[in-house]
């Protein structure tokens, strides 16, 4: 495991190095998506971060909606996420749908 501009990234990884910017990654994109979604249902209660990855993405969506339901099926990529996720508590319930057939709860 690699710390990389704020960011806990698998040893393996030479993509994603190269794409964060201001110690962050595709920042514009999660803005618009969650501006729509607010905008179409003001009250967000649940939100599913298939591929989590490292947590990019759930990052935000702990911070915008009370539940976030995530996973990724790889366990170098699940320990940077869970690394990657300080600011909550974390639920550990299965990572993989494919594996363990649940989807593990991050909770607000």
């Amino acid at each position: 495991m690699k710390f990389v501009k704020g960011w806990y990234l698998p040893d393996s990884d030479t993509h994603f190095e190269h794409y964060i910017k201001d110690g962050s990654y595709q920042t514009v994109h999660r803005e618009t998506i969650l501006r729509y979604i607010k905008m179409k249902k003001p009250e967000l209660k649940n939100c599913i971060d298939i591929g989590s990855h490292i947590g990019f993405w759930s990052k935000d969506f702990t911070n915008t909606f009370k539940h976030t339901y995530a996973f990724d099926p790889i366990p170098q990529v699940r320990e940077c996420y869970v690394k990657n996720i300080t600011t909550i508590p974390l639920q550990s319930i299965g990572w993989s749908c494919v594996i363990h057939n649940t989807f593990p709860k991050v909770h607000l």
